[in-house]
């Protein structure tokens, strides 16, 4: 049987550990949206698919201070005028709209057929 002592040492300790773990995620999550807001040389940039590889491509480079996503872009009009992580995914034909905005476009979409596989012109 646990002593009244002991329960109360360990649900402080419970509390404790919670809270130190709460003010760090909140702490680091402020400190990167004050990075992003104070670093105006940031890149925009353009991320090409929306599978694992485009998601494990923006974590990243949000942990990065050098890019800014702007746009995920994906050629399946299924996900047209959504949000991936609040970034608004558009398709190829509206990127040559946005271009000048952009600096850049990073590709992270595995091209299953070696069709898609050809260079093409993204932005016109």
């Amino acid at each position: 049987m646990i002593s009244g002592s002991h329960f109360d040492s360990i649900i402080f300790w419970l509390i404790l550990t919670s809270l130190s773990g709460f003010i760090r995620f909140g702490l680091r999550d402020l400190l990167l949206k004050l990075a992003i807001i104070s670093n105006d040389k940031q890149k925009k940039i353009v991320i090409y698919g929306i599978g694992p590889e485009s998601v494990q491509l923006y974590a990243s480079l949000r942990l990065s201070n050098d890019y800014n996503v702007a746009y995920f872009v994906t050629d399946n009009p299924i996900f047209y005028e959504r949000y991936l992580y609040n970034i608004k995914i558009i398709s190829i034909s509206k990127l040559g709209k946005v271009s000048s905005k952009i600096d850049q476009v990073f590709l992270a979409s595995p091209f299953k057929t070696n069709e898609k596989r050809k260079p093409t012109r993204i932005i016109r």
